[in-house]
């Protein structure tokens, strides 16, 4: 089995030249002599007449310079515009999980310079022949080197019948000065494993780990495409909806991707890495979180579940949280990548909210690991994200107690209470269960009914503990909203 892991590095060469032509002018000049008329003698004497000769000396005028022929100057040279040639290759109609029909190919640059502004243009006719559908096509990179291509897809998400011809046309250009100097090579996939589901939904996942080896922090996606036997390209995919994550130089950062309507591991796949640099601007304001108290909770039949909190270290309010969790066994590899949902909306400096796994890459109780690794980050809150963040909520008249069915279990009912100025839409009460010790055991959620609630205002809502039996030595509550009408 083999893989190739693309990521390429541009130079550049400007030349320019100049020529300069000068001219000179020369000139002469020349002498006159006069000679006077002799005096005629007195007609009373005669005189032997004597003659004068005065030589006069005329005065030499400036030369006059002659006009030399005009010279041009020669224009530097115009460089030959290097050809843009891209073209699509391997496109193929299929469907994805939801069974809505996908495109895929691949673009390739098969002209002499770097190109990037990729584009694919894509037309759906349908049984009629008609254009059905204009779907935007989604590329893993963003620039290609003479004779490198990378992989598309797009979502059709018209209803069609029949789709009796794709039509797809590849754009590009030269390759601009700005985005070769973002471009960042310094990445590589480490520790890629698969695993699979059979069954009326199968699905292929590959996990692995990016790791960014240079001195520059990075913005990093990944993608695979699978291939047949026979060279045609069968399944694309990439990471979490083309998650790009933000990788410090040094760090490594785990990744899962999907491959739905497969059941067997790929014997022929490439992977492409959309890297970039991240901008100092930028990379201020991503922020690192601190996971503390992490929990792994065992579910007979089904993947264990993930618990803990999240600490905001930093000094500065953070939103736009992204959590992922990774599973690795006795030698360090991966066996299972997954996400999760966190708590909050904002948190302030030093705040701490609870967070849950909600999904894994195939896993099931039978799956052997050894070693769970949380990695959190967040970015700056905006002012806008700030004004939005509902803050003045309370949890009041709470209790818990047996929900009173068969096998019974315990359920939270409580009042959410808006103590602000402004109504809130969009409430969500986490619960955190914790022992005597203060292990955190169970984090549930519930949903306030009506959605909206006005300043001063109160909903009711519920929680169900189904594999609590006995009442919590200590429990919290964590509340995420938004204002409404902001």
């Amino acid at each position: 089995m083999q893989r190739r892991t693309r990521v390429r590095y541009w130079g550049q060469v400007v030349a320019l030249t100049f020529i300069i032509v000068a001219a000179n002018a020369c000139g002469g000049g020349a002498v006159a002599t006069v000679v006077p008329t002799p005096t005629a003698p007195p007609p009373t004497a005669t005189i032997a007449a004597t003659s004068t000769t005065i030589s006069a000396t005329a005065t030499n005028l400036p030369p006059t310079a002659t006009a030399a022929p005009p010279t041009k100057t020669p224009l530097p040279p115009t460089a030959t515009p290097v050809p843009v040639v891209v073209e699509t290759r391997n496109v193929v109609t299929t469907k994805n999980s939801s069974g809505q029909p996908l495109i895929i190919g691949e673009i390739v640059n098969v002209g002499p310079g770097d190109v990037g502004d990729l584009k694919v243009i894509l037309a759906v006719i349908d049984g009629a022949g008609k254009t059905a559908s204009v779907p935007t096509a989604v590329i893993a990179l963003e620039a290609l080197a003479p004779g490198e291509k990378t992989v598309w897809q797009a979502t059709v998400t018209e209803k069609i019948e029949t789709i009796k011809e794709v039509q797809a046309q590849a754009q590009a250009a030269r390759l601009s000065t700005s985005l070769r100097d973002r471009l960042y090579k310094d990445v590589k996939v480490e520790g890629l494993s698969f695993s699979s589901r059979t069954g009326q939904q199968p699905t292929v996942w590959a996990n692995g780990q990016i790791a960014n080896t240079g001195s520059a922090n990075a913005t990093v996606g990944v993608w695979m495409a699978v291939y047949g036997a026979d060279g045609q390209l069968t399944h694309v995919g990439f990471d979490s909806a083309a998650r790009l994550y933000q990788i410090q130089a040094g760090k490594q950062q785990p990744f899962l991707i999907e491959l739905s309507g497969i059941s067997e591991i790929p014997l022929k796949y490439e992977l492409w890495i959309r890297s970039s640099k991240r901008e100092a601007a930028f990379s201020s304001t991503v922020i690192d979180l601190e996971a503390q108290k992490v929990s792994i909770i065992k579910n007979p039949g089904a993947a264990p579940s993930v618990l803990g909190e999240l600490l905001n270290p930093s000094k500065v309010d953070v939103a736009s949280f992204n959590l992922v969790i990774a599973f690795l066994d006795d030698v360090g590899k991966i066996v299972g990548v997954g996400g999760g949902s966190i708590a909050a909306n904002l948190l302030i400096p030093g705040e701490r909210t609870v967070w849950r796994s909600s999904f894994f890459s195939g896993m099931t109780d039978k799956t052997a690991f050894k070693e769970v690794r949380v990695q959190a980050q967040s970015l700056v809150a905006s002012e806008a994200t700030k004004r939005m963040s509902a803050r003045d909520l309370r949890v009041v008249g709470e209790t818990i107690a047996p929900s009173g069915a068969a096998g019974s279990y315990l359920r939270v009912n409580a009042q959410l209470t808006n103590t602000g100025t402004q109504p809130t839409v969009s409430a969500v009460v986490y619960v955190a269960i914790y022992s005597a010790e203060g292990t955190l055991l169970f984090v549930e959620a519930g949903f306030p009914q009506p959605s909206q609630i006005a300043a001063g205002g109160s909903a009711p809502f519920t929680i169900n503990l189904i594999t609590l039996k006995e009442l919590p030595a200590k429990y919290e509550f964590f509340i995420a909203a938004a204002k409404s009408g902001q």
